[in-house]
């Protein structure tokens, strides 16, 4: 078998391997350094007319979405509040790409939604209203009830 000569010809676009050669050269210890290379992300993508995404996001900065769910959680990098505020960032970014797309008819709507629900912690709220099932009210007096609607009987 013969083994692919450029990452083109094995199907895999210079874009993926730039993001993940800059993940890979990222200093994990330096968030600045991680913002320059979202930054960069971001660049990659306007010049290779590529989606901007969280999973590559997260590869731009050497991380995946269980580190970033970490550092979200406060399990990893507790003590420093730049790394919770550059994860921060990097998901407003990409919500707010989503949204542009979702507005502008790009993206359908329930897969917004599904995107939405995994990247942006969005969920479905369901509101339940206990009452009573009595549509006459509270009051329960037969008399009162005729008297209450002796206009819609007359008629």
């Amino acid at each position: 078998m013969r083994l692919p000569a450029n990452p083109e010809e094995a199907g895999l676009p210079a874009f993926f391997i730039k993001v993940v050669a800059l993940g890979a050269t990222a200093n994990k210890d330096n968030p600045e350094e991680l913002m320059q290379n979202f930054v960069k992300y971001l660049r990659f993508c306007e010049a290779y007319n590529e989606p901007i995404g969280n999973i590559a996001a997260y590869a731009s900065i050497g991380m995946n979405m269980d580190e970033v769910s970490r550092i979200e959680h406060g399990k990893l990098r507790a003590s420093d509040p730049r790394y919770r505020e550059l994860i921060r960032i990097i998901k407003n970014t990409c919500a707010a790409y989503r949204e542009t797309l979702q507005l502008k008819n790009k993206i359908a709507p329930a897969t917004g939604i599904w995107l939405s629900k995994q990247h942006d912690g969005m969920k479905d709220v369901q509101e339940i209203v206990l009452g009573s099932n009595d549509p006459l009210g509270e009051k329960k007096d037969p008399a009162e009830i005729l008297e209450r609607y002796k206009d819609i009987i007359k008629q």
